[in-house]
């Protein structure tokens, strides 16, 4: 499973990118979209036609997540 884009104003309104890490979703240009994974920092872009995102690993849930591996 890949991140979660959906716009700002309508989380139900998102998709899921694929395990390619592209994405199609369709709202007006300009529209915000927040890309959200599990580990990660959310980050809210102005959707253009073309978008290429990296997500930064949000320290905080990685030493969550190795807590609850131990």
């Amino acid at each position: 499973m890949g991140a979660a884009v959906y716009p700002r104003s309508n989380k139900s309104g998102g998709i899921l990118v694929d395990m390619d890490g592209t994405f199609k979703i369709s709202v007006p240009k300009g529209t915000v979209l927040v890309f959200s994974f599990l580990v990660y920092t959310d980050m809210e872009l102005a959707a253009t036609s073309y978008m290429e995102v990296t997500l930064k690993p949000d320290k905080l849930m990685l030493d969550v997540m190795r807590e609850l591996a131990k």
